[in-house]
């Protein structure tokens, strides 16, 4: 008998003995029958149970109504031979396992036996208990191993066609020679669509590094197999993210491969894509509010707002326009246009008549145009666009459409309806900005008008009460002709109540003209205030400008006017001074204005409410960058000293 039945184990004979076999015996002498059973009581007792039958037919019916562990087959049965079974259990896909008993010890009748089917052949002549016993106990363990098998393989082979993940094998040169049938699902293509074609053929261009480093990997570094993240393009021209993790058999016999086991992260990707353009983009709204919050500076904002758009929304260009009065479109901010494209007055358009404009215009909703070399809505600006794609929107204050936002990028398809949800976010808070800086242009006038009618007000009753003392003047002199001194001291009063009529007409001029106070040096406006203030009150004023002849910017130099003029109101009205000491200095780097009265003072900390003077000239400060210093006690009069660095002036 064959050598490999010394090779079972002591386990499974113990299991073996414990269990009770049902043996089928075929064969046509019934000594026979009587033989194997003694021998078969002689080494199991009573574990076993022997069925007998002598033909095929009858085999066939007893297998049916049967489970058998192991046939006993008589190589000689008449008509029929063991081979005749044999085949006849092949054909009916019978596999329980066939022990061959011959009585003629022939080599080539246990080859052919073996070729057909059995599992192990006896020698009838050399027959005994032991002998049998070990050829059922190695017949049975044997088919019960390759039922394992069979069972791992079904098991395995589920898992593979069945399972979630991808399976790829490689060769040495990165092609594939296996595909797991998952690919169908997962990517669309036929297992043998893909068998011999290199992996590089399905990755996305962009991750051609990640793969490389991978295989890399997995060639040089054994310990730990390398996991990657990247992009398969499956049948329909989708891409799909993979997560893969590699292991190499390039050293295992019968298997010589790269094994790269893959699974679907696609939506995993999505969500954290996601994740990421909800952070961005509640970023860039919360610094856009911050913008708005902060100033009203509408450039400043509209240029905060694209750069945050940029930050939500990839592209290359973009810009703000506005309507204007005549119905066309005007750019108020810009980014990412170079020096041949950058918007001018050629960027003006019609919005009736200009297709995007005139459909956001009747629907005001934004409009995406994926490819704009074909599509009619696109209107060229006169440089050479072969291809594109566009988003815009239209900013909407309440009913009214006053502007759009126009993002471009040269390449097409480029936008998405994700994309339309983010640009009406940021066309809101240009809308809010726009009013904001329409409603401070508004409220920025209408102060300013105020504040010149007040001071005009007051400077027409200084000029009409210093004409009235002057008239009163001239006709008290006119009755002093014999007395010379009252006449010489009356004439220099008429003179010096001429002269405070004069500069306060001239104030008065400017108050009501306000670009003569750009137009006209501070100093001489300066002077021009403190003639005024003589004229209509007893203070003795001393004003010192040492060759003060800077050019001050128009915005700096109607400040510096306005904080001078309050000054001197002030003085006027509630410090009941007697002197007041001007000084004006341009020297090194700065620009210094000083203010020193002898009055009452006042205590900074118990200023009445509605008294906004001191905020006003610490706003009109602020405004340019200088610095304020109010230097006050009661009964010790009032200094007050403003440097402005040079460098804001020009």
């Amino acid at each position: 008998m064959h050598q490999k039945y010394d090779t079972l184990t002591k386990t499974r004979r113990v299991v073996f003995m414990d269990e009770k076999l049902n043996i089928l015996l075929i064969d046509d002498v019934q000594s026979q029958f009587y033989l194997i059973e003694g021998l078969l009581m002689q080494s199991l007792g009573t574990q076993f149970a022997l069925d007998w039958v002598t033909t095929p037919d009858s085999s066939l019916k007893m297998i049916e109504k049967n489970s058998y562990d192991v046939i006993l087959l008589d190589y000689e049965l008449g008509q029929y031979s063991a081979l005749d079974f044999l085949d006849t259990f092949k054909k009916h896909q019978i596999d329980i396992p066939v022990i061959v008993m011959t009585g003629h010890g022939s080599f080539d009748i246990d080859v052919s036996v073996m070729n057909a089917g059995a599992v192990d052949y006896l020698d009838k002549t050399h027959l005994s208990t032991q002998l049998l016993e070990r050829s059922i106990r190695y017949a049975v363990e044997q088919a019960r191993y390759l039922t394992q098998i069979q069972q791992s393989e079904q098991r395995f082979r589920a898992m593979v066609e069945k399972g979630s993940e991808l399976i790829i094998q490689l060769d040495g040169n990165a092609r594939i020679t296996y595909a797991s049938p998952s690919v169908e699902r997962l990517l669309g293509y036929e297992e043998d669509e893909l068998r011999g074609v290199y992996l590089t053929d399905f990755v996305h261009k962009d991750d051609y590094t990640t793969l490389a480093t991978m295989l890399q990997n997995l060639i040089t570094e054994h310990d730990t197999p390398p996991r990657e993240v990247y992009r398969l393009f499956s049948d329909d021209g989708r891409y799909v993210w993979f997560e893969f993790v590699g292991t190499n058999l390039l050293h295992v016999p019968g298997i010589e491969a790269l094994i790269i086991n893959g699974r679907d992260v696609s939506e995993q990707r999505e969500r954290l894509r996601m994740e990421q353009q909800h952070r961005l983009t509640a970023e860039a709204l919360l610094d856009t509010s911050i913008a708005l919050n902060s100033t009203l500076d509408f450039d400043a904002v509209i240029a905060r707002i694209l750069e945050n758009i940029g930050t939500v929304i990839p592209h290359q260009s973009a810009n703000v326009m506005l309507i204007d009065d005549n119905d066309n479109t005007q750019v108020k901010a810009h980014k990412g246009y170079d020096d041949t494209s950058l918007p001018s007055a050629d960027f003006s358009f019609d919005v009736h008549t200009t297709k995007t404009f005139a459909r956001m215009l009747a629907t005001q909703q934004p409009i995406i145009i994926h490819n704009i070399a074909d599509n009619p809505l696109w209107v060229s600006q006169g440089k050479i666009e072969q291809s594109g794609s566009y988003l815009g929107t239209p900013i909407v204050d309440g009913d009214n459409v006053i502007g759009f936002i126009n993002i471009e990028n040269a390449e097409p398809n480029q936008f998405t309806q994700a994309h339309i949800e983010y640009i009406k976010l940021f066309a809101e808070l240009s809308s809010i900005a726009i009013t904001n800086a329409q409603q401070y242009d508004q409220a920025s006038h209408i102060a300013s008008l105020e504040e010149r009618q007040r001071l005009a007000r007051e400077l027409h009753d200084a000029v009409s009460q210093t004409l009235f003392s002057a008239s009163v003047i001239a006709d008290a002199l006119t009755r002093e002709t014999n007395n010379a001194l009252k006449m010489h001291l009356g004439l220099e009063q008429l003179a010096q109540l001429n002269r405070s009529a004069l500069a306060e007409m001239r104030s008065l001029l400017v108050e009501l003209r306000p670009q003569a106070i750009i137009n006209t040096p501070l100093s001489n406006l300066i002077e021009n205030l403190c003639d005024s203030l003589r004229g209509r009150s007893e203070l003795t004023i001393t004003l010192e400008m040492n060759d003060f002849n800077v050019i001050l910017d128009p915005k700096i130099q109607l400040n510096l006017y306005r904080i001078v003029q309050e000054i001197l109101n002030n003085i006027d009205k509630h410090a009941q001074a007697h002197t007041v000491n001007i000084e004006l200095r341009a020297r090194n780097s700065q620009i210094e204005i000083i203010v020193a009265d002898d009055g009452i003072g006042y205590d900074a900390d118990a200023i009445p409410a509605g008294h906004h003077g001191v905020s006003i000239l610490r706003e009109r400060a602020e405004r340019i960058g200088a610095d304020l210093v109010i230097d006050t006690e009661l009964g010790e009069g009032t200094y007050i000293h403003l440097t402005l660095p040079k460098q804001v002036t020009t």
